[in-house]
């Protein structure tokens, strides 16, 4: 029997009109059956970032899915969101490390989730979940508009995954209805242009049906 990714949602880089975008959020949530929702705003400030934070958490929290806030732990602790998601800029060579992951964890306490941005290097993500990184994005798995600069990742590394440890996996980069089934099986599946991009709500029936919807 073929087993399908949970849907992991991301917020776009710029929400323009906050009011529409949160009367909207409950049907994109709804319709596409996601588990986790990450406001990822690299452009704005902190407190820029804690005021659409704290407006859409307890929106998307209502709906039974877990809120994770990118790159800004203090922000995820204000807004009592589920966790939070690491990542290192595009300019930055540097990656994530355990002691960042056990860091988060003690500001946000143990039962926060905390998720790490892994490339595609899979050193990098077994020492985050030896540190106790709820889990690892590998990515991008398909060429993405997003991030048109890196180049897909070999997908063996998300087979080699699964079979090195029990952590989820989350795939990212280029997820679309149409490349999501072409993707080695994996924990989740992360989509931001893929939901975006066009259509928002029958991108996201079309999500659905493609994922599992949560039960």
């Amino acid at each position: 029997m073929q087993t399908y990714p949970e849907l992991y949602l991301i917020s776009p880089e710029t929400i323009n009109d906050i009011t529409t975008f949160r009367q909207h959020l409950p049907d994109v949530l709804n319709l596409s059956g996601a588990s986790c929702f990450q406001v990822r705003l690299p452009h704005l400030s902190h407190d820029e970032r804690l005021h659409i934070c704290k407006d859409l958490c307890p929106i998307v929290q209502n709906q039974d899915v877990a809120f994770i806030v990118a790159d800004d732990i203090e922000c995820a602790r204000a807004c009592h969101a589920d966790g939070v998601h690491l990542e290192t800029p595009l300019h930055d060579t540097n990656t994530i490390t355990a002691q960042q992951v056990k860091s988060a964890k003690q500001k946000l306490g143990t039962d926060s989730i905390v998720g790490v941005s892994s490339g595609n290097c899979g050193d990098t993500a077994l020492a985050c979940a030896e540190a106790g990184a709820d889990y690892v994005s590998f990515g991008p798995v398909f060429e993405s508009s997003t991030k048109p600069n890196l180049k897909p990742i070999n997908t063996a590394l998300l087979t080699w995954w699964s079979q090195m440890t029990t952590v989820p996996c989350v795939a990212i980069g280029g997820m679309t209805p149409q490349t999501i089934p072409q993707c080695p099986p994996t924990d989740f599946v992360a989509v931001l242009g893929g939901l975006w991009n066009g259509e928002v709500l029958t991108n996201a029936t079309q999500l659905a049906q493609i994922t599992t919807a949560k039960s």
